[in-house]
């Protein structure tokens, strides 16, 4: 099916914020500009009002987009000032442009012409601040359209454009924006804000993404403050003055130092600003004059699943005095690894209720080691839930407690929910696991190589299709002939939907409850956006920060389901009996159709495969088969242990989630097996 333009165009924001929080990485980007009181300015794109002499911010970092078309393709730079009197900050932006696009169409799109970007995070602070994101132009404006459903900051969800006045003013290649932002309460003298501007060019050569520019570097910048520049609201008569300064490892040391170091003022915690620093670990940076506590934003380090803690050994204080350098104290550093909590024997194997302080013990040990902020757990033992329980918070900044309604994003954990509802299908006949998908439904994505016509339902399942996990802004392709390789891949569990749908005459959705929900009695899973999961849903972390995330708006079978481990754990324990199917067609579900290459996912010298649609181990405790999730902010995994009758299964909301995925296996289940 041909999207419709507005479909197309809502897909390419998708893609376009998708680049941009993970092009340059979450990190604060280090741009300051100190914000002075000004007064009696109108909104009507005339700057003749604006004092002459305050400084001019260059809007010159290119970001993302088209590339731009020589020196004399853009150029702009903002001012900023405060107004007490009216509760808001003042924003003129000056822009040269040889070609202003403007799009009159009743389906004028956000990528179809020239326009701006105004981030505003008013409630800043260190742990998490949501981020008001004004997109304008001369035919198009959104509020951060499809985040604030999501959103913890009550700033970010009342956010209107009633607070905001905005003005565009053009004189051949010269163009004004001049903006009024109302922050109310939040606008105080001596307070950080996090703010940032981009400018979106478009040409007429580039048919898809403008050339976009920035102000402060790096990209996230809807998805939280670490995205965004400070905006310091200083008095008439501060004084600015110069820091410098390092960071050093004491003792056993990781290759790199932390990036970021942040100055927390001392007696007005609403002003703090946080500053890059170089691959050695010094930086420099202006502050206004004052005392400063120094601190550190990162302390958790990761390569893939191996975790290190930052410990700061000493606390660095440092006076800055206008006009003048000083050199702070060395700030030292200590790399701390994992406690190892493994006992002897894994606790799993003869639970009984008087261990479940242990399980306790173990979760708040690490999820303060790997700066988790939640998880819902399950142990299953027996065909019966042997413990289960909620810690921490489904959001930092709110301080909301995870509890036994809270929906964690499980990632790909939904291709196995997916997985048993094809396999359903396959056992009355309604799918044929070894008939060609092109057959039931063409796939004009990919009709170019004719390869895909070998593609099947089983191939799907077992990750036998050729197809890349994901193909992102590329067309799709295939790199092997499918059924002779194992490729692990999203794309393919999205085109069987497709094919599950045509064939059965359903949605997804009354299939997944047909097949599985009903069938295994997993009550509370979804898989698209909804009040219910709005009202529910736990946030992701990302350096133990929030992130916004986004609900899709449609089911996805490769990553969408949300749910928790007091539901998932019923879906477990219908494995575990074999419910809903008959005994052979559990056998050929858990039945190894390709072996993965290499050390995957399990314990070195457990030989990995993959079912119909199941990660499988063999291990010295007979089959395991289970899955894992990853998705933006969310980590989770279950095992189910065959021959023990022993199943676990735990969400979390951080991107160090998958931290814990080997050492809770240790700890429930080898103990400390060789």
């Amino acid at each position: 099916m041909t999207p419709t333009n507005k479909s197309f165009s809502s897909h390419l924001l998708a893609v376009f914020l998708f680049f941009l929080i993970t092009a340059n990485g979450f990190a604060d980007n280090g741009a300051i500009a100190w914000v002075y009181p000004i007064s009696h300015i109108s909104i009507d794109g005339d700057l003749s009002d604006w004092p002459s002499d305050m400084d001019r911010y260059a809007i010159d970092k290119f970001a993302f987009g088209s590339p731009l078309l020589g020196e004399a393709d853009i150029q702009a730079n903002f001012r900023i000032g405060y107004n007490l009197a009216t509760q808001s900050i003042y924003v003129a932006v000056e822009v040269t442009d040889d070609i202003f696009m403007g799009n009159e169409s009743e389906e004028a799109a956000w990528n179809t012409q020239d326009a701006h970007n105004l981030y505003v995070a008013a409630n800043h602070t260190p742990n998490g601040s949501g981020v008001i994101s004004h997109f304008y132009s001369k035919d198009f404006r959104r509020l951060a359209e499809g985040m604030q459903h999501l959103h913890w900051d009550p700033l970010v969800r009342s956010a209107n454009w009633e607070n905001v006045e905005v003005e565009i003013r053009q004189n051949k290649e010269e163009i004004i924006y001049e903006w009024r932002i109302f922050l109310g309460d939040q606008l105080t003298v001596g307070r950080t804000i996090g703010f940032d501007y981009e400018v979106l060019d478009k040409d007429p050569e580039e048919e898809n993404f403008p050339s976009v520019m920035t102000w402060g570097p790096g990209g996230g910048k809807s998805f939280g403050i670490w995205g965004l520049g400070d905006a310091v609201m200083l008095e008439p008569e501060t004084q600015i003055g110069q820091v410098s300064g390092n960071f050093a490892w004491q003792g056993n040391s990781m290759d790199e130092l932390p990036s970021k170091i942040q100055f927390h003022q001392k007696g007005n915690p609403a002003c703090w600003i946080q500053a890059n620093t170089n691959g050695s670990g010094q930086y420099s940076l202006d502050l206004p004059e004052g005392t400063y506590v120094l601190r550190t934003p990162i302390s958790v380090s990761f390569d893939r699943d191996e975790v290190s803690r930052i410990k700061v050994l000493n606390q660095v204080e440092v006076t800055i005095v206008g006009g003048q350098k000083t050199q702070a104290d060395t700030v030292f550093f200590q790399q701390n690894t994992a406690p190892d909590l493994t006992p002897e024997k894994g606790i799993a194997l003869d639970f009984s209720p008087d261990k479940a302080e242990q399980i306790d013990a173990y979760f708040d040990t690490m999820m303060d080691f790997y700066q988790i902020p939640g998880i819902s757990f399950a142990l299953i033992k027996d065909g019966k839930i042997a413990y289960i329980k909620d810690y921490g918070y489904r959001n930092t900044a709110s301080e909301l407690p995870v509890e036994a309604t809270t929906l964690f994003e499980a990632g790909s954990v939904t291709k196995a929910v997916f997985a048993y509802a094809v396999n359903r299908l396959a056992q009355k006949g309604i799918i044929d696991l070894d008939k060609a998908l092109y057959q039931y439904l063409p796939y004009p994505d990919i009709e170019q190589d004719e390869r895909y016509q070998l593609i099947t339902a089983r191939h799907v399942l077992s990750h036998q299709t050729g197809f890349p996990n994901w193909r992102n802004n590329n067309p799709l392709s295939i790199s092997f002939t499918p059924g002779t390789k194992f490729g692990y891949s999203g794309e393919g569990f999205e085109y069987l939907k497709s094919v599950i749908v045509e064939i059965t005459g359903k949605s997804i959705e009354e299939v997944l409850e047909q097949e599985v929900l009903g069938p295994t009695g997993l009550t509370h899973a979804h898989f698209s956006d909804s009040r219910e999961v709005r009202k529910h849903a736990a946030h992701g972390h990302y350096i133990g920060i929030p992130d916004v995330g986004f609900l899709p708006k449609e089911a996805f079978m490769a990553y969408s389901l949300q749910t928790n481990a007091h539901y998932f754990a019923d879906f477990m324990i219908s494995l575990m009996k074999e419910k809903g199917m008959k005994k052979d067609s559990y056998k050929k579900m858990l039945t190894t159709e390709r072996m993965i290459p290499g050390f995957w996912d399990g314990p070195e010298g457990w030989q990995e495969s993959y079912g119909l649609g199941f990660h499988l181990k063999d291990s010295p405790y007979g089959k395991v088969y289970g899955h894992g999730g990853v998705n933006s902010g969310f980590r989770c995994n279950f095992e189910i242990y065959q021959d023990l009758n022993i199943g676990y299964v735990y969400f979390s909301n951080s991107h160090t989630g998958n931290g814990i995925k080997n050492s809770l296996r240790q700890f429930l289940i080898t103990g400390k097996t060789p």
